[in-house]
């Protein structure tokens, strides 16, 4: 299934076609943060079991930021990681990433220093989730202001969200991963 998204400042309009451009279903939502979850989960309450799902923009220059950031984000991390079994559990991950608290260490003792341990493009992913949940996210504020109040700078309680926000970076790339090995499988059989 494609969907096609007609993006406007204030609201973006979504086709569902099927292999030979037949329309399936057409869905209107507002450019709003909390629109764009319902739309994905309209998008897979719509597609067959069995089938993938592609996404086409029309025009992005009047898609939110959002969304914008959350799909480019999204890229990143999936280009970055260039597949989650190469790593055996999310502290490799996170590693790899630059959120393990040994990384954290490094850095403060090294600043000036180039760190290559670890990849600086999928820790700046990773902070850009950080920043958004932190501003716009209850719980991660609350965990925020918990670890402040229990001491911790706001740069530290911001490390702690980053090595949160890995280990469910990692657990959603591996389910992503299973479903696509299991579906591999499903149309081979």
């Amino acid at each position: 299934i494609t969907f096609g998204i007609d993006a406007h400042k204030r609201s973006h309009t979504i086709v569902a076609v099927d292999d030979l451009g037949r329309k399936i279903a057409t869905r209107t939502i507002k450019t709003t943060t909390s629109e764009h979850p319902d739309a994905l989960a309209w998008a897979k309450d719509i597609t067959p079991e069995g089938h993938s799902r592609r996404w086409a923009n029309e025009d992005c220059r009047h898609m939110t930021r959002r969304l914008e950031a959350g799909l480019l984000t999204a890229a990143k991390i999936v280009g970055e990681t260039a597949g989650v079994d190469r790593f055996a559990n999310t502290d490799a991950f996170a590693r790899y990433n630059g959120t393990a608290p040994f990384a954290r260490l490094v850095l403060q003792r090294a600043p000036s220093q180039t760190v290559t341990h670890w990849q600086s493009a999928l820790n700046a992913a990773i902070h850009r989730i950080a920043l958004t949940q932190a501003r716009h996210h209850q719980p991660a504020k609350e965990l925020i202001k918990r670890r402040v109040e229990n001491g911790k700078s706001d740069r530290e309680a911001l490390h702690i969200l980053k090595r949160h926000l890995s280990r469910t970076v990692y657990q959603a790339l591996q389910t992503d991963q299973q479903a696509s090995l299991t579906l591999r499988s499903f149309t081979k059989g």
